[in-house]
């Protein structure tokens, strides 16, 4: 491997790193197995994958930013959100504390109040469709809505399952990305870690039912720290002050 050769642009510095045609050709071999994997992906879930690269539209900038997949999730998140004051707020729960049945619209602890304090400007009913295709309301006659679940279920929506399997695509390769370059301080690094091993195919229910509760703790303690610094003031888009971080923990079988 050659060594590294940096310029200058302005006040930045950039760091190119010169490689042998060996590790290029490895590289280039990588990458088409990467995009191979993405558009499998992607017909699974219907999606035209020849048309879209016909279109040049994963060249745009605006792509590489998930702009759109990130607007969805932070629909669902905010979701969550609002379902989660409407459990532990007592403006909203009924006498004997649980998640009171509320009006849609009108004055006091409605709904419709709810979804002006995490959604904004948007439209009510888009809301509510979002609730209900979600699993978070159901409906009790034509002006009321009784909370279903806490949480927001995915399960059986594709659109935003491919959304958060974007996003969670995008943040395993950010946190590659940053580890391969290496950090001058540990703290710097983002923690990877990977366990995997061929074993037989049988055996898949009872690893996860192994794994299920392990996953759990962690997601939970990490859910509780997140949640200790969410900033919850106003539902904007991510902006340089603040950005989406978690973990994302899954058992597979490929």
């Amino acid at each position: 491997m050659g060594s590294p050769a940096t310029r200058s642009q302005g006040t930045r510095r950039v760091t190119r790193v010169m490689r042998s045609p060996e590790d290029r050709s490895a590289s280039e071999r990588l990458a088409t197995e990467l995009i191979g994997v993405c558009l499998a992906a992607l017909r699974a879930y219907g999606v035209d994958s020849a048309g879209v690269l016909r279109s040049r539209a994963p060249l745009m900038p605006a792509a590489a930013r998930a702009t759109f997949a990130r607007r969805l999730f932070h629909d669902t998140f905010w979701l969550g959100e609002l379902a989660t004051e409407w459990t532990e707020n007592p403006l909203y729960m009924d006498q004997f504390g649980r998640p009171g049945v509320l009006a849609i619209d009108g004055e006091g602890a409605t709904f419709a109040a709810l979804v002006r304090k995490y959604f904004g400007p948007r439209r009510l009913r888009s809301v509510l469709e979002l609730a209900q295709r979600t699993r978070v309301i159901e409906r009790i006659g034509d002006d009321r809505v009784a909370q279903l679940n806490a949480c927001v279920m995915l399960t059986g929506q594709p659109l935003l399952l491919l959304a958060r399997a974007i996003l969670c695509v995008r943040g395993l390769l950010a946190a590659t990305q940053s580890n391969a370059r290496g950090a001058a301080k540990p703290s710097e690094l983002s923690p990877d870690r990977l366990a995997c091993s061929y074993v037989p195919k049988e055996s898949f229910e009872e690893f996860a039912g192994f794994m299920r509760p392990q996953l759990h703790n962690v997601m939970d303690q990490g859910n509780r720290w997140l949640s200790e610094h969410t900033v919850r003031d106003r539902p904007r888009e991510a902006d340089n002050k603040r950005g989406l971080m978690g973990v994302h923990a899954y058992v597979f079988s490929d």
